[in-house]
Order: structure tokens, then sequence, then C-alpha cells
């Protein structure tokens, strides 16, 4: 740990001063724009709907947004498989447990 801080030191944004304060206050900030955005917006009924609009109501927008957000949902359900696999598989005396894991 205190290699990666004094690595940390050089840069500009340090994420080992952000405490459960600050994270909290980011949450909170960013669920209040985003209660003004739908009060605003009360037809917005998905992050589809909200892409089409932040490209001016182009329906290429939702299916392009639509098409991201699933492929973003894979790539986070195959990432969290593979450290599962890589869990049971280091928790095991079997790396052929792995196929089963996984």
């Amino acid at each position: 740990v205190n290699h990666q801080i004094e690595a940390e030191k050089e840069h500009e944004i340090r994420y080992r001063t952000c405490s459960w304060q600050k994270v909290n206050l980011l949450a909170t900030y960013t669920s209040l724009v985003l209660w003004r955005f739908c009060l605003k917006h009360p037809d917005i009924l998905s992050v589809c709907d909200i892409g089409q609009l932040l490209f001016g109501g182009a329906r290429w927008a939702w299916h392009a947004t639509a098409v991201m957000f699933v492929l973003n949902n894979v790539f986070i359900q195959a990432l969290h498989c593979i450290v599962g696999a890589k869990l049971l598989n280091t928790l095991s005396d079997n790396a052929l447990c792995t196929l089963a894991f996984s």
C-alpha cells in the first residue's frame, strides 16, 4: 500500500484522499441532479431515452444507447464470472475445478 501511495503523489488526482464523506456528498449531488432532470423531463423512462434526448431526438441514438447498455452489462457479468472462477480456483486444490466454476 505504501508503494501505491508514493506512486500516487506524483499524479494530479489522488484517489486515496477520497473519504466516505466525500463519496457521500458526490452521490447526494448526483442524485439531486438526476432528480431535477426527472422532474424536468417526465417523459424520459430509460437510459436509452436519455441517450436519444442528448442527440436531439435521433432514433439511432436510442438504438446505439441500447446496444452499448447491453454490451456494458454483458461485459460486467463476464467479468464477474471470471473473477468468481478465479477466486474459487484459488480456494480449491484442483485446477480442473475452473471448468466447473466458470
